[in-house]
């Protein structure tokens, strides 16, 4: 991704309109934590680890809506993206879990009708291109007592455009796939206090097809996206992050703080940044 001034005035209300669901994923989507209402064998941190929420249990904040459909089952929503016409959600399932270990699997899909963002200005002729996200996660939590556990997960990300366009907007067609691996340390340091430890690792990230889309979000910048397998955007070495939380949670309220380091992995895009960057963590939520 590439940022220079435009050589000309001003570009069609079409490119400014389609850089808006990537910029307010950057924007809105900067931190998505997550933790349980007072830590306890019944109520588990279950964000990246092999926990879900219990039967009918409701978890609503700034980031997410989840809902426990069954006691190993959840549905949820990111929420900000949304406003942008992002329509998203996601399904995880706890399929074996004893005293000891817990295994899940998660997967989800978001779409975005680019020529919906069109035709809602009245374009003449607007774009037939859909925008999709399909991500799939499984993880393994091991717990060696009752306030320490480690998880680890392994989580495969497709982005994908696909549609016919007009070629001043896009040229070729575009597919970004990566795999990623996460581990979580866990220390319930009481009953309202856990300390949190996450690493993340960019085990592979490719682009197949070539794009360039030339957006323009004002008069005076140029956004040039592009897509290519040797792109410096997708072409990210050493890829990794770090990130230490503390979560406070009691009766209902949860709030989340945290500082982490490396690469940013962009929640529900899944795209890793190529450069490092400190990064923060905050979550306000409630559980019931």
């Amino acid at each position: 991704m590439r940022f220079c001034r435009p050589d000309l005035p001003r570009r069609s209300w079409k490119q400014r309109r389609l850089v808006v669901p990537f910029l307010a994923l950057l924007v809105l989507l900067v931190s998505t934590g997550e933790a349980a209402a007072y830590h306890n064998d019944k109520q588990k941190v279950t964000e990246d680890t092999a926990y879900t929420l219990d039967d009918g249990e409701i978890r609503l904040g700034l980031w997410k809506f989840e809902y426990g459909l069954l006691d190993d089952l959840d549905i949820g929503t990111v929420l900000p993206i949304w406003f942008i016409k992002l329509a998203n959600f996601n399904l995880k399932y706890e399929f074996w879990h004893d005293d000891t270990w817990a295994f899940a699997a998660k997967t989800g899909l978001a779409w975005l009708d680019v020529g919906s963002l069109a035709a809602a200005s009245d374009s003449k002729d607007p774009p037939e291109a859909m925008f999709f996200i399909i991500p799939f996660e499984v993880f393994g939590t091991y717990r060696f007592t009752d306030d320490l556990s480690l998880s680890l997960s392994s989580l495969f990300s497709k982005v994908a455009i696909d549609g016919s366009y007009d070629a001043e907007d896009f040229q070729g067609a575009v597919a970004v796939t990566n795999l990623q691996l996460t581990s979580t340390f866990e220390w319930r340091v009481s009953q309202v206090t856990a300390l949190l430890l996450h690493a993340r690792y960019l085990a592979y990230q490719d682009a197949s097809g070539s794009t360039m889309l030339n957006l323009q979000p004002d008069d005076f910048t140029t956004i040039k996206v592009v897509g290519a397998a040797k792109s410096d955007a997708v072409d990210v070495a050493n890829a990794v992050s770090l990130l230490a939380s503390v979560v406070f949670s009691w009766d209902t309220f949860n709030l989340r703080l945290g500082l982490g380091y490396g690469n940013y992995s962009v929640p529900v895009v899944n795209f890793v940044l190529n450069q490092k960057l400190p990064f923060p963590d905050l979550s306000v939520y409630w559980r019931w």
